[in-house]
């Protein structure tokens, strides 16, 4: 299953619900794992700015870069949201994200994967 395919809709834009049942949360849970403010998940000028999209997409592809590792897009949102990063200061993925650090966990995944240290 391709996660990103999942959750885009039909104006090429992630959408908070479709994202929300993928994970099986709630749009409130999904604006505290990813730092956005729970009104702009649920107004529809809000969910196409491109400071909301930028934020879904960057946890997004996380956990996407993450999930063939963890072998369930579940089990990869799990590390997201739990896993610290020793490298990173002993955040997690979700906390990265949420103080604008998604790209340095983007940088860490793509070291392991080509056989660096944590």
């Amino acid at each position: 299953m391709n996660l990103l395919k999942l959750v885009y809709d039909e104006d090429d834009m992630i959408s908070p619900a479709a994202m929300a049942k993928v994970f099986h949360i709630t749009i409130d849970e999904l604006s505290g794992i990813t730092g956005i403010p729970k009104t702009s998940l649920k107004r529809v000028k809000q969910i196409k700015s491109v400071k909301t999209q930028a934020k879904l997409k960057e946890a997004l592809e996380i956990i996407n870069l993450i999930t063939p590792w963890a072998e369930s897009e579940l089990q990869a949102f799990g590390w997201y949201r739990s896993e610290a990063i020793a490298a990173l200061g002993n955040i997690t993925a979700e906390n990265a994200v949420k103080i604008g650090h998604g790209q340095s966990v983007k940088e860490y995944i793509e070291v392991i994967s080509l056989g660096g240290y944590a």
